[in-house]
């Protein structure tokens, strides 16, 4: 019963302290990506899907003119048929506004997106801080308790101690004693790896799911360019080259 009672106390103490670390870990990885991401990744695919657009323009912008040549069309009319919803003299200036207040749509819900994603992390950051104080109030507990029982237990282990008599070994407790030690030694193997592969199984399916939550909800919901931006660019680029 006691041997049993301290496997129990050795799984609870350690489950206590796989949670705090696989919580810290991810917390840290977790601000690491989620910073990277709107800092660095974002506006980078801004300027990605830029560039892709500027190539597709470049590899049409032959043909276009040759095409528009049979039509006794030039360009420049070609592009005002074609953004022109209503008879206004200024389609560039209307692209423009409309751009900008695309662009500041598409910022806000980005800088939501964000504080929305910062606030998910505090959650997950206070509820580190919450494990990580129960596993030292458990800790405390249990190391006041222990102390106690073994001020109270001194004179007895004494008593026991004297009462001991001593007895000869022979072949037979030798390879008990041997076949003990085997099977202690076993049993701990079985711990450590009991106690590695739980840790590293539960670290890694918690990244997996982060990352899964991560893309689902931040990275596709990311908007790096908006429709009127795409439009007053392509306007431009015509127009200009």
């Amino acid at each position: 019963m006691k041997y049993y009672n301290i496997q129990v106390y050795f799984y609870i103490t350690y489950s206590i302290r796989l949670m705090y670390t696989i919580f810290l870990h991810i917390s840290c990885i977790t601000i690491l990506e989620i910073s990277f991401f709107f800092y660095y990744i974002g506006p980078l695919e801004t300027n990605i899907f830029y560039n892709y657009i500027k190539r597709i323009l470049n590899d049409s912008l032959n043909t276009l003119d040759n095409n528009l040549s049979k039509w006794n069309i030039n360009r420049t009319q070609f592009i005002n048929y074609i953004y022109e919803e209503s008879e206004n003299d200024d389609i560039r200036k209307t692209l423009e506004n409309n751009s900008i207040t695309g662009r500041n749509i598409r910022e806000k819900q980005n800088e939501f997106l964000f504080y929305k994603t910062i606030q998910y992390w505090c959650l997950i950051l206070i509820i580190t801080l919450l494990v990580f104080l129960c596993e030292h109030l458990y800790y405390f507990f249990i190391t006041k308790k222990k102390n106690k029982n073994v001020l109270g237990s001194e004179d007895s282990d004494i008593i026991s101690n004297e009462m001991i008599i001593p007895y000869r070994k022979t072949s037979i407790d030798e390879d008990e004693l041997i076949l003990e030690l085997a099977k202690n030694k076993r049993k701990k193997y079985i711990n450590i790896c009991i106690k590695y592969g739980s840790h590293y199984v539960i670290f890694a399916v918690s990244i997996i799911t982060f990352q899964y939550l991560f893309f689902q909800y931040v990275v596709f919901e990311y908007k790096p360019l908006s429709v009127d931006e795409i439009k007053y660019y392509i306007y431009n680029y015509l127009t200009d080259s």
